[in-house]
């Protein structure tokens, strides 16, 4: 039951986080202020990076498991 708890987290979890991303695209003239070329100009890297990431993030998962697994963990206590 832990594992479809889980699951439904993580499936939430994106499911908002799009659902967040396509309100900020429709609505970005609004959120920044501007229009045509410069709107255009601060979209355009947003898939692209998105895309590096996810690129970026299989690469590790597959060369290093171990350090893919800390990318998750947070150390309070450290400086």
């Amino acid at each position: 039951m832990q594992l479809a708890a889980g699951a439904l987290r993580g499936w939430v979890a994106a499911a908002g986080l799009a659902l967040l991303t396509v309100l900020a695209v429709f609505n970005f003239s609004l959120l920044t202020g501007a229009s045509g070329i410069v709107k255009a100009l601060l979209l355009i890297p947003v898939p692209l990076v998105a895309v590096a990431g996810h690129l970026v993030a299989r690469r590790i998962r597959r060369t290093d498991p171990e350090r893919f697994a800390r990318l998750t963990e947070v150390d309070v206590e450290r400086d």
